[in-house]
């Protein structure tokens, strides 16, 4: 049977004790507009919050006839793009470092570089919820419940116990993951490819230094 949005929201709804439930996020009802209102970011964090292999998504990007102080190139980043990973011209050699700015218009971001032809790795916004791993949206779901826990009438204490379920769940999920991938192929997996399941990509931050996210 397909996931759909009121499964999901049912599901974080009984994990903070509330039994009436819902049909559709678009209904009348209390919950269903607090869900409506926090479904897509609750979703997008979880997917941003690590490097599952499941979203991981690479593609070549479109350099752009625009300059930016201190970088040789700039590219459009993918339509679909979560969270930019890594960035690389060849597979087989290091990541190269990169920085996110505003574009010309201030209605977007570009990606900046000093590498040329550039191909990004980066978490696909995927809104398909059948396409999310169980135990991935089990996380989604202590997301949920966490949000919706500032709008219902529920004890508010139980938003801190939804996040520490929040953050074991995606632990958890993120482990069988790693281990999933590595136990397919594990001799070929190189020391820069270990580093990009682990979810750490390197960029240049707001003061020049090199920063690693996870």
């Amino acid at each position: 049977m397909a996931v759909t949005p009121a499964s999901l929201v049912n599901q974080a709804l009984l994990k903070i004790g509330q039994t009436k439930l819902i049909t559709s996020l678009t209904e009348s009802s209390t919950a269903a507009k607090a869900a409506a209102t926090v479904f897509d970011t609750a979703r997008d964090a979880t997917l941003a919050a690590r490097w599952w292999p499941f979203a991981k998504k690479t593609a070549a990007l479109a350099q752009l006839n625009t300059t930016r102080k201190g970088w040789c190139y700039v590219y459009a980043p993918p339509a679909d793009m979560l969270v930019e990973r890594e960035l690389f011209r060849h597979s087989q050699e290091p990541p190269h470092l990169m920085e996110m700015q505003a574009n010309d218009a201030g209605s977007g971001l570009v990606i900046c570089t000093d590498c040329p032809g550039a191909v990004l790795v980066y978490t696909q916004a995927i809104t398909l919820l059948d396409a999310f791993p169980a135990d991935v949206r089990e996380a989604f779901v202590w997301k949920l419940a966490a949000e919706l826990v500032l709008s219902l009438p529920v004890k508010p204490e139980l938003r801190r116990v939804a996040m520490a379920e929040y953050e074991g769940a995606v632990s958890a999920a993120f482990a069988r993951a790693l281990n999933s991938t590595t136990e397919r192929e594990p001799e070929k997996i190189s020391s820069f490819e270990r580093a990009r399941l682990s979810g750490r990509s390197r960029f240049r931050g707001p003061f020049g230094d090199d920063e690693e996210t996870f």
